[in-house]
């Protein structure tokens, strides 16, 4: 005969086949187990954390890395004094280079094989848990930057412009949330989808924003208007592809959202098997499913939608070098509404 405790833990176990709850009564929920049930089972993400040595997630990491701190070196060297939204580029663009750099290494840390003499097996938890410390700051810096490039763009709501203090607490809350839970109740076959949906949020935060800032002043975007800063050369993506680089921000998201079709649809599925194939016959060889997965490919969109956005960055960086007094402070708390507006008229 059933008793009520062994139908509640009857119960209990079906929930929990979904939700992941404590060993109490049920009410701790691990929001790491929840967030991977969620994607896997309802969304259906066909994602699979690598079981082995990834060779292409650890080689385009690397690659992420080195582009940072290159186009991080760039927006110091536009605007070197640091300061206003500058320094938070600077900050968020030097951040990612480290974050990658040193995500690179446990790609290679599941079966231990190819990692540097002075790591071992036993670092694994350290290693991924510090890269999540790492993208804990990102989050807060996504925050920030979204709500500075409204502020100096002037479209910031009238009812949240003396809200700015209170906006970016709430942003290192969210970052410290983040930062408390993966260490805290995450395991690494939770970990990147979690950290990918965390991340989603505050970075579509500073391309929405500049999304509306496109929107907002579309007739004074011209690649034309963009040569009035004197100290800005475009050069990669920017002298390529011929857009204000307020627009190439915008276009950024095409590489970030191509590459997150590999999360989202695989390893065997869309492009993540169609650039392996093409990298298979490129090297005359089978390339394998750990030497190019779901995350390589991942990376790749995300160098790509790096390249083009830095470049929006480094023009951010040198327009606010430009619009500063001689004192080294800026003229106003809407200076991009002042660059934009001015450098179309001079372009005329």
């Amino acid at each position: 005969m059933e008793t009520p405790t062994s139908v509640q833990n009857q119960s209990l176990g079906s929930v929990s086949s979904f939700l992941p709850l404590g060993p109490e009564l049920g009410y701790s929920v691990n929001m790491c187990e929840l967030n991977h049930a969620f994607a896997t089972q309802i969304l259906k993400v066909s994602f699979n954390t690598c079981a082995s040595d990834c060779v292409g997630s650890t080689m385009t990491d690397v690659a992420i890395a080195l582009h940072a701190a290159y186009m991080a070196y760039n927006i110091w060297r536009a605007r070197p004094k640091m300061n206003g939204i500058s320094f938070t580029l600077a900050s968020y663009v030097l951040v990612n280079s480290i974050w990658s750099l040193e995500g690179s290494l446990f790609w290679l840390q599941p079966s231990g094989e190819k990692l540097p003499w002075f790591l071992d097996e036993k670092y694994f938890d350290f290693l991924w848990k510090l890269n999540a410390q790492f993208e804990a700051v990102l989050l807060f810096l996504f925050w920030k930057l979204a709500i500075s490039l409204l502020e100096t763009a002037d479209l910031l709501h009238p009812s949240l412009k003396d809200k700015k203090s209170g906006m970016l607490f709430m942003a290192v809350i969210y970052a410290a949330s983040f930062s408390i839970v993966t260490v805290k109740s995450c395991v690494f076959e939770n970990f990147i989808l979690f950290g990918a949906s965390n991340i989603l949020p505050p970075l579509c935060s500073s391309w929405l924003s500049l999304m509306y800032i496109s929107y907002y002043y579309w007739p004074h975007l011209t690649y034309g208007a963009s040569e009035g800063i004197t100290s800005y050369r475009p050069t990669g993506s920017a002298k390529f592809l011929r857009f204000h680089p307020i627009v190439l921000g915008v276009l950024s998201g095409a590489g970030y959202w191509i590459g997150n079709t590999g999360i989202i649809f695989g390893t065997d599925s869309f492009f993540v098997y169609w650039s392996r194939e093409l990298l298979s016959f490129i090297f005359r060889r089978r390339v394998t499913r750990n030497e190019w997965e779901e995350m390589a490919f991942f990376h790749l969109g995300t160098l790509v939608g790096n390249e083009i956005l830095f470049r929006c960055w480094c023009w951010i960086a040198a327009a606010e070098a430009q619009i500063e007094g001689k004192n080294g402070k800026l003229k106003s708390r809407t200076w991009l509404k002042d660059v934009l507006l001015h450098n179309k008229a001079k372009s005329e």
